[in-house]
């Protein structure tokens, strides 16, 4: 399926009266319990992509897929500034994007929570659970073109490897899975080798394929 590069309307549908709703069964540890004069933070992802439905008759409507989770009310929080090695001076007219992942039920890393660097590559991230592991991700293009990774984690012993998930869905269709099977996993780069995280250039990891997509 082509994408389609046309400006359309989008439709609302309740939220438009009622405000966006996030049913229990969407939020991390089910339903929160508030106490009169109590106040409660939540972490909300919107997942724009599963959100857009395209309806059997050709027009658009917004239906928000919402995922939400308590985070705690203490003051811990992630912040940084990203600079170059050797300089040690901030990456110059481009875009430094940083990115916190943690690890899913299945062992997999996942983005938690992203943010653009400011001119200075300054980032903040808060305020986050407290308690709970992320490692810090920093992808960044300056003003020439030259890219450049990093990853920020706990030192460890040996290799540190890694893999890559990708899950399938039909575009507008409100995160309808698509191919068999719908998400895979790959655990080497281009050259057949084990993904590892090491210093230098980027690797480029094995293409990922789908097969009996619709």
């Amino acid at each position: 399926m082509l994408p389609d590069s046309s400006i359309h309307e989008l439709n609302l549908s309740s939220q438009a009266n009622t405000g966006l709703k996030i049913p229990p069964g969407e939020v991390v540890g089910g339903p929160i319990s508030v106490a009169a004069g109590q106040n409660v933070e939540l972490n909300i992802d919107f997942n724009a992509c599963a959100s857009i439905i395209l309806e059997g008759n050709g027009q658009y409507r917004l239906k928000p897929v919402l995922m939400a989770e308590q985070v705690s009310m203490n003051n811990t929080g992630i912040s940084g500034q990203v600079v170059k090695a050797g300089t040690v001076q901030p990456i110059s007219g481009g875009t430094v994007m940083v990115a916190l992942e943690k690890q899913d039920g299945t062992g997999t890393d996942v983005i938690y929570e992203q943010a653009v660097a400011d001119s200075s590559g300054n980032f903040n991230f808060c305020t986050l659970p407290s308690g709970a592991t992320f490692d810090v991700v920093v992808v960044a293009i300056d003003g020439g073109g030259v890219a450049y990774h990093a990853t920020v984690a706990a030192p460890a012993s040996g290799d540190v490897l890694y893999s890559i998930r990708a899950n399938a869905f039909v575009p507008m269709s409100g995160g309808t899975t698509d191919c068999m099977p719908s998400s895979t996993t790959i655990d080497q780069d281009s050259g057949s080798n084990p993904l590892k995280a090491l210093p230098g250039p980027p690797i480029t990891p094995k293409e990922i394929d789908f097969t009996g997509c619709s």
